[in-house]
């Protein structure tokens, strides 16, 4: 979600515009590659927006939906403006980018984190709920058909069905269905679903002005008075296992036991060179499990409150709380941490099988 698709000259756009409209004008659907080429054709027209996402995901198996509301401004290449409108406890939460400099914002505790010279991959994650993240998302599609008709706010779309990029086992989402306004030829809503066929989440874009002649100040920040300020450290860019093993400096291991249901939800990448940091989260129900990983370098100040012990013949390292344990250890010349709020039985089963 971060690059616009290649230029195209305007001769070419017009003829293919026309091509389009007399073959969309018939009965049934058209074919998914026709609808995504308008869709480029139109987002190649698009300088900036400005709208409001409702993005709702369900936390767990317990059924229960997390809604959040985001007032969204974007300007090309990769400026952008997310403001927390809902819930409540989120509400005035601010992210600017600027394209170099990205600032957070949280109104509650009066607090500003900066990032210098975060780079356009670094804040990948929030430009996946961007107008061009899902346009994207679609390129990296293993395949995509039309599954037919239908409506988001009262607006006609024609439905794209996409099976996932990622590896069977590699993302809890398989497939993902993404609406396309057929007047505007930009995307309306997406929804995710699991390999059970489950809806995950939802998207839907609404409120939607775009070439609205959005200013570079909108993408500035300017701190509130008497804000406390801090420097953000090194930031997580979302990879695929694919990237995140080209990467790694070391042979990245992977658990060949999991708990039952556990599925890998993201890899991400911290830092780089001899500092990168590779980590795995996975995930179940109320469930957690990150693990990561980074190439064992001399000198390692023990973590505080580490104890050593033996886990089924394998020595670890271990720090424990009421609500989670740490388990750190080494495979060659790669150093492992688990974090997660699994029994310490079950952990030693995972890292055991880290290979």
């Amino acid at each position: 979600m971060r690059r616009s698709p290649p230029a195209r000259g305007v001769l070419l756009v017009m003829a293919a515009a026309a091509l389009v409209a007399v073959s969309l004008g018939g009965c049934g659907n058209p074919p998914a590659a026709q609808i995504i080429d308008r869709m480029n054709a139109s987002y190649e027209q698009l300088n900036d927006y400005q709208g409001v996402l409702d993005l709702k995901y369900t936390l767990g198996g317990n059924g229960n939906d997390q809604v959040v509301e985001i007032k969204q401004s974007f300007k090309k290449p990769d400026r952008h403006r997310l403001e927390f409108l809902a819930p409540a406890e989120l509400k005035g939460q601010l992210t600017v980018f600027d394209g170099q400099t990205m600032w957070n914002y949280n109104p509650q505790d009066n607090e500003v984190t900066v990032f210098e010279q975060a780079a356009g991959d670094t804040v990948g994650q929030d430009q996946k709920t961007l107008i061009s993240g899902v346009i994207d998302l679609i390129k990296t599609a293993k395949a995509v058909g039309v599954a037919g008709r239908g409506h988001v706010e009262g607006r006609s779309a024609y439905i794209l069905e996409l099976t996932s990029v990622a590896a069977e086992g590699d993302d809890p989402v398989s497939s993902q269905k993404i609406w396309i306004d057929r007047q505007t030829w930009l995307p309306l809503k997406v929804e995710a679903y699991n390999s059970a066929g489950k809806a995950v989440s939802s998207a839907v874009y609404k409120q939607v002005k775009v070439n609205a002649g959005l200013g570079d100040d909108l993408f500035r920040f300017t701190v509130p008075q008497g804000a406390k300020v801090t420097q953000g450290g090194a930031m997580l860019e979302v990879i695929s296992l694919d990237q995140a093993r080209k990467a790694a400096s070391f042979s990245l291991v992977l658990p060949a036991y999991l708990p039952s249901g556990t599925s890998l939800l993201q890899v991400s990448r911290v830092g780089s060179g001899t500092d990168l940091t590779i980590v795995l989260d996975y995930g179940r129900d109320e469930s957690t499990l990150t693990i990561s990983e980074n190439k064992v370098l001399p000198g390692a100040v023990p973590m505080p409150g580490i104890k050593p012990m033996n886990l089924g013949g394998l020595s670890v390292e271990v720090i424990q709380s009421d609500e989670f344990s740490i388990v750190h250890w080494t495979v060659g010349d790669v150093e492992v941490s688990m974090t997660s709020n699994l029994p310490l039985e079950e952990l030693g089963k995972v890292a055991r099988s880290v290979r």
